[in-house]
């Protein structure tokens, strides 16, 4: 079970607030501080949440009674092949209570060698993104998603529409179709595309038009209410996203992005893939703390009691903007698990 020493470690690491902990972990800030500074007996729930929350967001915990070690994925590859799972995930992730604190979201196209595709094979393209965090990176390429039908199309517009409401001067994308990341390590993927020369995405045409026909898929959902489609039209024909700053989430209504089936006919044509919603092995950082011992050079060390700050017993954040969560509807899916159930 997590201890108040681990809670204090894993929120340094990531490098958020009390406030920002105590919501994703769905309690109160009062809980969170008491915990912190060991006062009152909670309950084992609240525990358990606490470290859900830290183990989404890349540190788990692990302790013997002698030391307490955190470990800390600075690398991350969910291994999630089913598109509305992934996009589920994604939104989460881009959310103002994510404690991954996006600071640049980057799109770009790759080809799937996996079924021996060609070249030249349109149908082998995938769109994909990296999600870079105030200390974390995670790697969204193992997922297939196009614009292959209808269904396919609402969920890639999804994705679409949503970085842009909440980072839309934080997006960028890539002019040339890579190869398949997925067959290299995470590192080596990660690294690869590092080394490209990223483009500003102000509009999402340039990306589209990689992997499909960005004017055919605006002529035919871009006039239907509710459709991702339409509404990533609305919010880059209407110029929302700003050229220096973000968007203004005052005036923009978030409501829900719906995934609904467009076309049945389209949507049978689907490829069944299977869903392993287990995150890939990433970069790690060690964190020991025990009473006589140092964690070795290589790894990051933490004195749970010295080197935190205790928390301020007041800690209070007020936000002005009260943004609402971006949830998927999709009406050919039925309930899915937590992706995150560990």
């Amino acid at each position: 079970m997590i201890s108040p020493s681990q809670i204090r470690a894993g929120r340094s690491i990531l490098n958020v607030k009390q406030s920002e902990l105590a919501k994703a972990a769905g309690i109160s800030l009062a809980t969170l501080n008491n915990i912190e500074r060991g006062v009152g007996d909670p309950r084992a729930s609240t525990l358990d949440a606490i470290e859900r929350a830290l183990y989404r967001a890349g540190v788990s915990v692990e302790g013997d009674g002698i030391s307490e070690t955190l470990q800390f994925h600075k690398l991350a590859r969910p291994s999630i092949y089913e598109t509305f799972q992934a996009s589920q995930r994604i939104l989460e992730s881009l959310g103002r209570e994510s404690l991954l604190k996006v600071e640049r979201v980057l799109f770009f196209v790759r080809r799937d060698r996996s079924s021996g595709n060609t070249e030249a094979d349109d149908k082998g393209l995938r769109l994909c993104l990296m999600l870079e965090g105030r200390a974390r990176s995670l790697l969204f390429d193992q997922v297939s998603f196009t614009f292959a039908n209808g269904a396919r199309t609402a969920e890639s517009a999804g994705v679409l529409y949503a970085a842009y409401l909440t980072h839309g001067a934080s997006l960028y994308h890539l002019e040339t179709i890579q190869e398949d990341t997925t067959l290299a390590s995470l590192r080596d993927a990660y690294e690869q595309l590092h080394e490209q020369d990223w483009i500003r995405m102000r509009h999402p045409k340039p990306l589209v038009d990689l992997i499909d026909d960005w004017d055919e898929k605006k002529g035919r959902f871009g006039d239907r209410d509710g459709h991702p489609m339409a509404q990533l039209l609305a919010v880059t024909e209407e110029a929302i996203v700003l050229e220096d700053d973000e968007p203004d989430l005052e005036e923009i209504d978030l409501g829900e992005i719906e995934l609904r089936e467009i076309d049945q006919e389209e949507s049978e044509a689907s490829e069944s893939e299977p869903a392993l919603i287990e995150e890939g092995e990433g970069e790690e950082t060690s964190v020991k703390m025990t009473e006589s011992e140092e964690t070795p050079g290589d790894a990051s060390s933490v004195d749970a009691e010295d080197s935190l700050e205790e928390p301020d017993e007041f800690e209070i954040e007020e936000f002005d903007v009260e943004v609402e969560d971006l949830n998927f509807e999709y009406s050919t899916v039925g309930s899915v698990a937590d992706p995150e159930t560990r």
